[in-house]
């Protein structure tokens, strides 16, 4: 990993860990993870995983995830497919 993206993953990763600890939410130990992918229709050897964050609902008493892929774009290079690609990573990730 380049020196640059090192940087921005790590402060990509600060500024995760300072939003969501505001609402209470813990960051599970292990990161930077590329999980075995476990369903042949996906057509991937592994998904990424940078975070999961987790809580416990306060309604229904059970642990949520959330699975996250930090992402950096240079300006001006966000549209809509880069969006779309990522959710269906994430979506995908989720799904194994």
């Amino acid at each position: 990993m380049g020196g640059e993206t090192s940087a921005i993953q790590r402060v990509a990763g600060k500024i995760s860990d300072d939003i969501f600890s505001v609402f209470k939410w813990d960051r599970a130990a292990r990161a930077d993870m590329n999980w075995d992918c476990c369903q042949e229709a996906h057509s991937k050897k592994t998904h990424p995983s940078d975070v999961v964050f987790f809580y416990i609902d306060p309604y229904e008493e059970e642990m949520v995830y959330l699975n996250t892929d930090l992402k950096s774009y240079a300006e001006g290079t966000i549209g809509k497919k880069i969006v779309e690609g990522a959710l269906t990573s994430l979506a995908l990730a989720t799904e194994c």
